[in-house]
């Protein structure tokens, strides 16, 4: 590693998204430390931790492996609308949940920096591209709900 690179913890790194970010950071000389329930099928990690967001011991194992984490990158968590309307309770505590525990920890290993993936589905419908200051309407089913309740900590933590 060199002294300018970077050190890179990613939740979701088997996903589509998490994927593509692991591949990016790769690319451009960070070393990249890959949290999920799934081996990644692509070679764009330089560490793999198997284990759950809500499983707090596994996450504690990767984070006290992963080498001096500069920024997590936190993509895990569960995407899909119609089993949110019928499970909204997994949704929360998978997604909601699963983001507590990813802070805590940061706060133990002292990593400040954090880049979370939330959803558009936060947002009101509107044929104008969406942008930060869009109007929200994040309780049209219990996916998008976890994920607003997700970005609550975020505001609060330091």
């Amino acid at each position: 590693m060199t002294a300018n690179a970077k050190s890179a913890f990613v939740t979701g790194g088997f996903g589509y998204l998490g994927s593509h970010l692991c591949k990016m950071l790769i690319e451009n000389g960070w070393t990249v430390s890959v949290f999920d329930i799934k081996k990644p099928s692509h070679p764009y990690y330089t560490h793999f931790f198997p284990g759950d967001v809500c499983d707090k011991k596994e996450l504690n194992h990767a984070f006290w492996l992963a080498p001096n984490i500069d920024v997590v990158f936190h993509s895990a968590g569960l995407i899909d609308i119609s089993e949110s309307v019928a499970f909204p309770s997994k949704y929360f505590k998978n997604n909601t949940g699963g983001t507590c525990f990813v802070l805590d920890m940061m706060e133990k290993y002292k990593v400040k920096n954090i880049v979370y993936s939330s959803t558009a589905g936060l947002y009101k419908s509107s044929e104008e591209p969406l942008t930060e200051n869009s109007i929200l309407n994040p309780y049209n089913n219990p996916y998008a709900a976890s994920k607003y309740c997700s970005e609550a900590p975020y505001r609060d933590w330091e």
